[in-house]
């Protein structure tokens, strides 16, 4: 075999490699999918719920029923955070009700420009118009193990509001999954109306 045959053929298995590797690349998905995550949420006058007492002016409560439906999707890769979009309120306490101690759910201090921004563009797909300056409320980050979980928001009104919160109004929770495989973002972001 001559040297000109030797290196055509490391070229060409090289090449086909590169081409396999970067097919995988493209192929790559989140731990968890979107189809993955049930979600239900619900906005009530906090009068109307139980064991809730308002501390500071706070006026509905806001619950999001996250629901990782497939096995293994406990303790997902990446950062599962979620946003409760009520027009004319801001968010006063969040708890997680199947959990007593109160760090499992903490602010998601990472990246918030980016997260508003996914935010802004969900609801904007869902025709919502609103801009970055009215999801100033923190997003919120469970960190526990449960596969399944209910979180909890009481709302008041913003002192700032163009809007006042409304009996009927579009609410929404958003639900942010973000994941880096191999430097490929494999993100996804989902949202539900709350009931009323």
């Amino acid at each position: 075999m001559s040297a000109k045959m030797v290196r055509t053929t490391i070229i060409a298995i090289l090449t086909a490699v590169l081409i396999s590797v970067w097919l995988l690349w493209l192929r790559l998905e989140p731990s968890v999918s979107p189809d993955d995550v049930s979600l239900r949420g619900k906005l009530a006058p906090i009068a109307s719920v139980p064991d809730v007492k308002p501390l500071n002016g706070e006026t509905q409560v806001a619950e999001l029923t996250v629901n990782r439906l497939s096995a293994g999707t406990t303790s997902p890769a990446g950062i599962d955070s979620w946003y409760i979009y009520v027009p004319g309120t801001q968010s006063t306490q969040t708890r997680v009700l199947e959990e007593p101690q109160s760090d499992v759910l903490k602010p998601a201090a990472s990246d918030a420009a980016a997260l508003t921004q996914e935010v802004q563009t969900m609801l904007q797909q869902i025709g919502v118009s609103v801009t970055a300056g009215e999801l100033a409320e923190p997003f919120m980050q469970y960190t526990g193990a449960r596969g399944s979980y209910t979180a909890q928001a009481l709302l008041k009104p913003h002192p700032n509001a163009a809007v006042q919160p409304a009996a009927k109004q579009e609410a929404y929770a958003i639900y942010i999954h973000r994941e880096r495989k191999w430097g490929r973002d494999v993100s996804w972001t989902k949202a539900v109306k709350l009931e009323s």
